[in-house]
């Protein structure tokens, strides 16, 4: 068993593939009970600040961006840990395709990001 999870494969290793993989879908797994209890403690916070507010309105209003932010942070702490193949970083107008991934997951965190903060805005 221990010669199957040291295989490497495209410059990782089985067993990191499987963390990585595991710790993802742990994250899908809790998803829900995760985003409801960041919803709640963002909620005490506002609230301290603000007056008039209704926990389970504001809960229902973040819940969703909260789910998707914190699905696509985890993944992307979780790749990060995944050596990128050399075979795959190949050069496009001077730019490697790794960099160009990065950007794109960045791009799509700020997105989610500011989505998130919208929902709370809107609510305030």
């Amino acid at each position: 068993m221990k010669e199957v999870l040291d295989y490497v494969f495209l410059e990782n290793s089985v067993r990191a593939y499987i963390i990585c993989l595991g710790t993802i879908l742990l994250a899908i797994l809790f998803k829900r009970y995760l985003s409801r209890v960041l919803s709640r403690i963002i909620f005490k916070i506002i609230k301290s600040r603000s007056w008039k507010i209704d926990q389970h309105s504001f809960v229902e209003l973040v819940f969703q961006p909260i789910q998707v932010f914190l699905i696509v942070s985890v993944t992307m702490i979780a790749l990060d840990n995944l050596k990128f193949p050399a075979i795959l970083n190949v050069k496009i107008y001077q730019v490697e395709i790794r960099d160009i991934l990065a950007s794109i997951a960045k791009g799509i965190w700020v997105i989610i990001f500011v989505w998130l903060l919208r929902r709370m805005i809107d609510f305030i």
